[in-house]
């Protein structure tokens, strides 16, 4: 497979209103209509009104005869850095699962513990949550969203299922109905091909200035180390350094992991490491992107798509760069270091894209085989 370089990579690439008629000897007198309150501009919409119930103690929401099934489900924690939170956490979960239609005993605690992971992270230090809160359904799907970004969504339809159906029990009316058919999983992006690609690095050697600067470092990064967006607000150029071998220099970039702790990825590219090397030296512990600030604008890769259709330029779709990068490293590394480096604990992301994939005869099987085995 050839290398990716500087300006070009290879791959295989209701409303109705009835009037009723008053008897003619009737007087109808309009009563005023109260006006609307008023909501300043940019303010949140009101919270949703909750049922009372759900602002107690989880244990007062069980109900009569379901005690033990609290108690054997309070004790399923999850792992968590506070007891406290996972202790809390399990306790909500298993009162929200005495709400529900009785099933299967492993299906009510495989349920418990996926909701318990879920509301942890929304208990705060004293060990209460607002249930509310955690459970509008825009914050289920951002968790969900995650966890697909993550690579981690093995059984995602299920999970999707059990956390919708202890939403619809504080929020009915911001779920589909029990019996309505959970949306297939999200399509996924394909890898950039070659020519988006060109077209691109074509378009930031044309431009000047800080414009020209970052769309090179988004590039860079996103096909050289497959940086996701998030890591482009905390990149700053200590997390850029040299690292030499076999004669020549590469950039080795730091890039924070998912469930914490960093991982360190190389670029093989020799003119995508010049690059970052030379910005890296001149921002020292800065931003990468913002010169003398601690972090990048927030929305900063929204704003450069913005400038580049607003000059009739091919925005970047960031999502299908780094899955280029996934695709090509699949071919080059073994599994294991595949994962390491692209910070998913599954090979599921490349379900998607095993037709860009190459087929080994028996020959490179073996060969590969025996290496393994002599190593």
């Amino acid at each position: 497979m050839a290398r990716f370089s500087g300006h070009h990579r290879s791959a295989k690439t209701l409303v109705a209103s009835v009037a009723a008629t008053p008897p003619a000897a009737s007087v109808v007198t309009e009563l005023p209509v109260p006006p609307e309150p008023v909501r300043e501009l940019g303010a949140h919409p009101p919270e949703p009104q909750v049922s009372a119930m759900w602002l107690g103690a989880p244990e007062s929401w069980v109900p009569e005869g379901q005690e033990a099934l609290f108690d054997r489900l309070a004790t399923l924690g999850v792992r968590g850095r506070s007891k406290r939170k996972v202790d809390a956490a399990a306790r909500y979960s298993a009162a929200l699962q005495t709400r529900l239609p009785v099933r299967a005993r492993p299906t009510v605690e495989t349920a418990a513990r996926e909701v318990s992971r879920y509301l942890v992270d929304h208990v705060d230090d004293r060990g209460t949550l607002n249930l509310s809160v955690a459970l509008r359904r825009s914050n289920v799907d951002q968790y969900l969203e995650d966890r697909r970004r993550r690579g981690r969504d093995k059984g995602m339809h299920q999970v999707k299922y059990q956390l919708y159906a202890v939403g619809r029990l504080v929020h009915p009316r911001e779920f589909p109905p029990a019996n309505q058919p959970i949306s297939p999983r999200p399509r996924r992006h394909r890898p950039a091909g070659d020519h988006v690609i060109a077209d691109h690095y074509g378009t930031a050697a044309r431009l000047e200035g800080e414009l020209q600067v970052r769309l090179y470092l988004l590039l860079d990064l996103c096909l050289g180390v497959g940086a996701r967006p998030s890591d482009f607000k905390v990149l700053r150029g200590v997390d850029v350094t040299a690292g030499r071998r076999g004669g020549r220099d590469y950039a080795v970039v730091s890039l924070p992991n998912h469930s914490g702790g960093r991982r360190s990825v190389p670029i093989a590219d020799r003119a995508a490491s010049k690059r970052l090397l030379t910005r890296a030296e001149q921002v020292g512990d800065a931003s990468l992107f913002r010169p003398g600030m601690a972090q990048a604008e927030r929305n900063m890769t929204n704003r450069i798509n913005e400038d580049l259709r607003a000059n009739k330029l091919r925005p970047l779709d960031l999502y299908a760069l780094r899955m280029r990068w996934l695709t090509d490293l699949a071919e080059t590394v073994p599994a294991a270091l595949w994962l390491q480096l692209a910070d998913v604990s599954t090979l599921t992301a490349l379900r998607d894209v095993t037709s860009d994939l190459p087929t080994y005869g028996m020959y490179s099987i073996l060969d590969y085989v025996a290496g393994v085995r002599a190593a």
